[in-house]
This record gives C-alpha cells, sequence and structure tokens, in this order.
C-alpha cells in the first residue's frame, strides 16, 4: 500500500509533522514512514521521525539550532531505551528471543505486551524459564486466544513451541574464526582458541579459510578472494557468508582477540558497541585509511535510511545469527559494494540487544610495561603483537587446546 494513503501527515514526499517541529522542509522515505507508523507512538516525533529530521537538518547545515537539540532528544541509545522500558537483560539472547525466532508473527502487533514478556524471558534465562514453564504457556495462550497466531490458543502448540525456544536458547553457538595464514602475526590464532577452550573447553570451534599445520579441529577450506577493493575486508567477510552456510548461529572470533578471565555467555552472545557516532560527527569526519571509509560508507547507508549509527566495528567478538546474515547479502550484496557490514548489521537488525563495550575490555594500541586487562576480553592492533603482548599469552595460555595436533 502507497504510503500517501497510510498516513494523512504526508504531502509531496514531505512529512507535515516533522516539518513542523524542525522549521524546514523534510522529506521522508518509505522505510522511515513505515517506523514511524510502526512505532508505539505514531504520527508524533519518536525515534523514526526524529532521525529523519537530523539527517535533513545537518544536511542543511542547521544542526545549531534550538529546533534540532529539541528533536535529538528522541533518538535514545540502546542502554536508554533499556532503563526508560524495563527491558534490560544480561543475556541478549535467551528463550524469549528465540521464541520469536520461531514464531515472529506473535510478536509483531504493536499494542500488546508480547515484546515486552519476551524481554522478560530473556531476563529469566533458560533455568528460571523451566521452573515458569507452564506459567509461559498460560501467558501465551491467553494473549493468542482469538488473534495474533491462533495456534498458540493450543496447550500443544504452545508447550511445542517454548520447549523449541528454550533448548534454543540452551544449544551452544559455534565460535568461528576466519582466518588467512599471510596476514597472520606468529602464535595469534593459536592462543585466541586456547584462551576459549580454557573457559568453555566444550564450545565448537569451525576454522574457515587457511589452516595451519598444529590445526585439528573442524575445518573448511575457503581460499582468499582475489584482487578488488577493500580484498582483505571482502575476504574475511566472504568466510563469515560461508559460515552462515554452516551454522545457524555463531560467534564471529578474530585471531587477535582473547578470553582472558572465566566469562558468562551473554558477552560472547551480545552484539557489542564502543561509541554512538553521531550525525554531526559523521558529516564532519575525514576517513583517511581503507578501515575507515568502508565505516564511512555504512553510517552514509545508515543515515539515509533512518537506522542507528553505532560503532559495532570495536574489534570484539559478535553473534550472528544466519538468516538475518544471508539476507543482509542478498539485499545489499556488500561482496560487490563493500561497506562495514559489522554497523550496517547490528545498527539494522539487533541494535535493541546491544550492550556498551567501551570500558569493559582492554585494547593494547602500543607497547605497554605490563598488562593487566580489564574485563574478560583482550586485544591489540597488529603491530603491538610481540614483547609484552606475547610475553603475557604464552603465561597466560600455555597449555595445548583440544584442537591442536
Amino acid at each position: 500500500m502507497p504510503i500517501s494513503t497510510q498516513c494523512e501527515h504526508l504531502s509531496d514526499g514531505k512529512c507535515e509533522i516533522a516539518s513542523k517541529h524542525a522549521g524546514m522542509p523534510i522529506v521522508v522515505n518509505s522505510s522511515g514512514c513505515e517506523a514511524c507508523l510502526a512505532n508505539p507512538n505514531p504520527k508524533q516525533m519518536n525515534h523514526p521521525m526524529a532521525s529523519m529530521c537530523v539527517v535533513a537538518m545537518i544536511k542543511a547545515d542547521r544542526f545549531r539550532t534550538p529546533e534540532y537539540r529539541e528533536i535529538s532528544k528522541h533518538i535514545q541509545s540502546p542502554e536508554e531505551r533499556c532503563e526508560n522500558t524495563g527491558t534490560c537483560k544480561e543475556n541478549a539472547f535467551g528463550p524469549g528471543t528465540e521464541l520469536k525466532e520461531i514464531v515472529p508473527k506473535f510478536f509483531e502487533r504493536g499494542k500488546c505486551s508480547c515484546k515486552s514478556y519476551a524481554a522478560k524471558m530473556d531476563r529469566w534465562g533458560v533455568d528460571e524459564c523451566e521452573q515458569r514453564f507452564e506459567e509461559i504457556v498460560d501467558h501465551l495462550v491467553k494473549q493468542a486466544s482469538g488473534w495474533a497466531v491462533p495456534a498458540f490458543a493450543s496447550r500443544v502448540v504452545a508447550r511445542r513451541w517454548l520447549r523449541m525456544a528454550i533448548d534454543n536458547a540452551k544449544s551452544d553457538w559455534p565460535f568461528v574464526w576466519a582466518y588467512y595464514a599471510k596476514e597472520a602475526k606468529g602464535d595469534e590464532l593459536r592462543y585466541s582458541i586456547r584462551s576459549l577452550l580454557k573457559w568453555k573447553p566444550d564450545a565448537r570451534v569451525i576454522l574457515i579459510g587457511d589452516k595451519p599445520d598444529w590445526y585439528g579441529g573442524e575445518f573448511y577450506e575457503k581460499p582468499r578472494i582475489g584482487p578488488t577493493s577493500f580484498q582483505a575486508f571482502k575476504d574475511c567477510y566472504s568466510k563469515l557468508q560461508m559460515a552462515a552456510t554452516i551454522v545457524d548461529k555463531f560467534v564471529w572470533m578474530m585471531d587477535d582477540i582473547y578470553w582472558v578471565s572465566d566469562f558468562k555467555m551473554y558477552h560472547a552472545t551480545s552484539p557489542k558497541y564502543v561509541r554512538h557516532v553521531t550525525q554531526e560527527q559523521f558529516y564532519n569526519w575525514k576517513p583517511k585509511n581503507a578501515w575507515a571509509k568502508t565505516r564511512a560508507n555504512a553510517y552514509s547507508y545508515l543515515l539515509e535510511n533512518s537506522l542507528p549509527t553505532y560503532d559495532f566495528a570495536g574489534h570484539l567478538p559478535q553473534p550472528i545469527r544466519s538468516k538475518t546474515f544471508l539476507e543482509m547479502e542478498d539485499e545489499l550484496g556488500l561482496l560487490e559494494e563493500y561497506r562495514n557490514w559489522e554497523c550496517i548489521y547490528f545498527n539494522k537488525y539487533y541494535s535493541q540487544h546491544a550492550i556498551p563495550y567501551a570500558s569493559k575490555y582492554t585494547r593494547v594500541t602500543k607497547e605497554p610495561k605490563r598488562i593487566s586487562p580489564k574485563g574478560v576480553l583482550l586485544n591489540h592492533t597488529s603491530s603491538t603483537y610481540g614483547g609484552m603482548v606475547r610475553e603475557y599469552l604464552e603465561s597466560a595460555f600455555p597449555e595445548k587446546c583440544a584442537v591442536e595436533k
């Protein structure tokens, strides 16, 4: 259905409400309008409408105006939405999220409490959902009676779907490394895998790309892609696309990331961002290297489509759900026109699950005098592998792990 027939405030491609708030004509797009109409507070200044406004106002050099500052207040970070809605959860992917994956239509109605109840199930986690099993079934049957997914009104079906959701939440996430041997530094990969298996000895390890002589675990060969723009980035991304055809979900690791203490799985299975890139920062940014340019291309896409702009490219483990990951490539063709996939993927699909992580891990950017990691993760720039970093890894992870020959 054309947008103009859905909203009486759209005229000649401009939103009358947004234009009034901004003090200038605001041309809107279909995705932004649809997000506004689907918002719990439609047809007023909400997050999607504010996003469309600030993009237009920055392009018009009106980001210093009182109107801009007032509209910006309607754009919240994931943690602010968490505080305001009471939906914060330790484990970003739990039984509630899994239930939404199984029966998505049940959670699409905007005027019910289904999404908040799913978030509550995630907060409860697997064990408490097991204890509350019949209570949850009662809730699902009651909510489904007469609408949404009628099959849910059957206790037999509701119990079957809930059991499936809990079992999915219990299932281990494989950890995937995309590896290109010629660009590797020393034994980074070996220590990265050892660091995981030290704390999670039953974790499934998958290596895609090149196979070191010492590695004896699960492996899928994939040669490096041929010469192209942004070759290294596209090559890693293509290996992860291959992983998405092998398993239905996984945690992406890099060979210079290390788990330096025991950790709860939410550290692995939660999308992690390190900063919010405001529209003003983006338009004042002059990227100088290839990596920065791929991020700039991603933010440009996000802004044009009124999506959040959080920086998920923080060199951290990230959870990937294969279905949406493959859908993103089908829609955007990043293997041809590359943009930083982390920023696009998590802002587009999972920003509501994100946790801020800038102060929760140690990143080594220059030769340290000593290493005392904060949090459960450590990583380093390519130039700092060696010296104190290598000594620390050798002392922290001296034992062979299960995937070493």
